[in-house]
């Protein structure tokens, strides 16, 4: 089982393939994300978003997730904001919006308070 899980939310499938692509560089994600497309809401005839999702198995997995996620950006011209959701293994879950302007240390230091239990009140 994981220590944790990540949803990445992208903009499209193109983007969702190509960050996944990006991820598995990494030895500690190599083969531990998929990509998943939501169904389509009412009205529409695809996906909003697509997501990416991880499967993290320590607080290095995290970080290496968060330091590629701002790398892959930081490449991409117009990429937008990316919401990931992180999910604890007893359930608990946050979200958090990802963009360029972010602190990577003081984001990095957020996600693995609360996975680690001491932000539950986020």
């Amino acid at each position: 089982m994981a220590w944790a899980t990540a949803d990445v939310t992208v903009q499209s499938v193109t983007d969702a393939y190509e960050l996944q692509d990006w991820l598995d560089r990494s030895r500690e994600l190599r083969g531990h994300s998929a990509v998943a497309v939501p169904p389509a809401e009412v009205g529409y005839q695809g996906p909003i978003s697509d997501i990416v999702a991880v499967a993290l198995s320590s607080g290095g997995a995290v970080a290496m997730l968060i330091r590629a996620v701002l790398s892959w950006m930081e490449l991409r011209r117009n990429s937008g904001k990316i919401h990931v959701k992180f999910r604890s293994k007893d359930g608990a879950e946050l979200q958090v919006e990802v963009d360029r302007v972010h602190d990577r240390d003081a984001l990095l230091d957020r996600v693995l308070r609360f996975l680690e239990g001491q932000d539950a009140g986020e």
